[in-house]
């Protein structure tokens, strides 16, 4: 909380708005929530039940004040219509409990205490609206190494680079023998470069796709796209399945890949309705141009 703070006093939103997303997905969700969820069931109203959520509603109540100035007039609408969904629903099955707006607040931070995704999700749109490209420092002009490195065709620095690990070499030979003028040049983002591409995600640290391609034909995120290369596409972190959602505001949706079985690559599209990654179809160079 103190970041996002010191963040927008500097006028630096996007940095705010990071920081409150890692409060939310780290502090609150992960931690805070899930080492109290059996405090939160106890079937009593005991002292230490009382305190659990006394000291959620704290948390929320300050998050929701950080959000505000991100979102004002959607952050109250959005907590007024929460509460009066909750209502209507308690009416439809005939309960009067939350009679009083103070019965029905203590409800509705009860929901979010068992549901905390639907607060992750919330501050993930907040992030996603006030996400804004900045520039970064040219590439250097050259690659630099202590090793040959193996000559690349289309690499922009006309090498393959010695970090590229044993799913991301087999990827960038794939862009490199493209033969259809699809690829016309693709380029290894490096991670925390001051010259990186990389975008804040709720909860995670900074993404940096593996890859930055530049598409013939093109016409979205000037004519550039970005794809990131997994290993695992359903990790216990939920690393891969937010990144599969990531959206960059200059370049558009990250294209994700999963080589399967060391044979084929797979596109990976982020299935909703399951919540988890799903593959998709099988990569074709043509799909790069309208992704």
């Amino acid at each position: 909380a103190a970041e996002a703070r010191a963040a927008m006093e500097d006028l630096n939103f996007t940095r705010a708005a990071k920081a409150v997303g890692a409060l939310v997905g780290d502090d609150l969700s992960n931690w805070y929530v899930r080492l109290s969820r059996r405090r939160f069931w106890k079937g009593e109203l005991t002292p230490d039940k009382r305190a659990a959520f006394t000291t959620l509603y704290t948390l929320l109540d300050g998050t929701l004040r950080l959000l505000a100035p991100f979102i004002p007039f959607t952050a109250e609408e959005l907590y007024r219509a929460l509460q009066a969904q909750l209502k209507k629903v308690a009416e439809q099955h005939g309960l009067d409990v939350f009679d009083t707006p103070e019965k029905l607040r203590a409800g509705l931070h009860k929901i979010l205490a068992l549901r905390p995704e639907q607060l992750k999700n919330a501050v993930s749109e907040t992030i996603a609206r006030h996400i804004a490209s900045e520039p970064v420092e040219p590439l250097p002009q050259t690659l630099q190494s202590f090793a040959p490195l193996d000559p690349a065709r289309l690499n922009l620095y006309g090498v393959f680079p010695e970090d590229l690990n044993s799913w991301e070499r087999p990827f960038a030979e794939v862009l490199d023998n493209d033969l259809s003028g699809t690829v016309l040049w693709w380029h290894r983002n490096p991670v925390r470069k001051p010259w990186s591409v990389s975008m804040p995600l709720p909860g995670q640290n900074d993404f940096y796709p593996d890859f930055v391609v530049g598409v013939k034909s093109r016409n979205r995120g000037q004519g550039i796209l970005l794809v990131e290369t997994k290993r695992e596409i359903n990790d216990e972190r939920r690393n891969a399945l937010i990144k599969a959602q990531a959206v960059h505001p200059e370049y558009g949706k990250v294209m994700m890949l999963y080589w399967e079985a060391g044979r084929q690559w797979q596109v990976v599209e982020y299935d909703p309705a399951t919540d988890k990654n799903l593959l998709d179809r099988v990569l074709r160079m043509e799909l790069l141009a309208v992704y």
